[in-house]
């Protein structure tokens, strides 16, 4: 395990004409609180653009480039129009590579995203997948809800716990051998039955960073230190999609400038 906790096991698997490397991992759980505090932005915004590039001129990794408008910005600060997301992995003529636990997008769909160490990370999601959820018109009413990477609706945030919603076609059968008859049927019982909404998600996760910044728990808000935010703001703005070369995209991946402390007072 690395210091982000996250172990990573190669498995190699060759199909006629594709080769596919598939990397499995395991993902330490994230509280609401730490996807929160971790995150140096979060957004939410739509998927207009989902592009593949080398990562190097030896062709050993490939990056994907996710771009994301029509923003809202819930956390941080970000001028531009569009940010660009890269993630580790993606597809290239015959080669693909896949990271279990990375977030899978597609162009038209809306998400909310906990971003953290974008162009830095292999995975810029606090958490991987337990960082992306996403945006939908919620079936049974007019308003939007949030729904995890997996598609379940969030009910409520408990302690620092991301509850979903109940679902009433969950059913927690009988034992194993026993027909399945209405007498053995259980509604599943976990979650509220209300859906929680994008207002109420986004208000939550307000509430917090403001109450973890009045804890002085968020480095770069205690007003005695000064640092970026960890996401180059070129790596993010319109310009990277304007330019979609190769040489265009890398070398955005340096490190964030390091904090600038002030000058220590001189002993009296």
């Amino acid at each position: 395990m690395g210091k982000t906790g996250i172990g990573i096991f190669v498995i190699i698997v060759s199909f006629v004409g594709l080769a596919i490397n598939a990397f499995s991992t395991v993902l330490v759980p994230k509280t609401f609180r730490d996807l929160t505090k971790e995150a140096d932005l979060v957004f939410i915004g739509t998927v207009t653009d989902i592009r593949y590039e080398w990562a190097d001129e030896a062709r050993n990794h490939i990056y994907e480039f996710v771009t994301f408008s029509n923003l809202e910005i819930i956390v941080g600060e970000h001028d531009g129009d569009e940010i660009v997301v890269r993630l580790s992995g993606g597809e290239i003529d015959d080669i693909k590579i896949e990271y279990d636990g990375i977030p899978e997008f597609e162009i038209g769909e809306r998400d909310l995203i906990f971003l953290k160490g974008n162009f830095v990370e292999m995975c810029p999601i606090v958490g991987w997948t337990q960082g992306r959820f996403r945006v939908e018109v919620s079936q049974d009413s007019r308003g939007e809800i949030v729904l995890t990477d997996d598609f379940k609706p969030i009910g409520d945030i408990v302690n620092d716990r991301i509850i979903t919603a109940r679902d009433p076609k969950r059913r927690v059968m009988g034992s194993p051998g026993i027909p399945d008859d209405p007498g053995a049927r259980v509604m599943a019982v976990e979650g509220p039955d209300k859906k929680m909404s994008v207002d109420s998600f986004v208000n939550a996760i307000r509430s917090l960073r403001d109450e973890l910044k009045a804890r002085g728990e968020i480095l770069g808000y205690n007003p005695s230190v000064r640092v970026t935010t960890g996401i180059p703001k070129d790596a993010m703005g319109a310009s990277a999609i304007r330019n979609p070369g190769r040489e265009k995209v890398i070398g955005h991946g340096g490190l964030p400038e390091a904090a600038v402390l002030p000058p220590a007072e001189p002993d009296k």
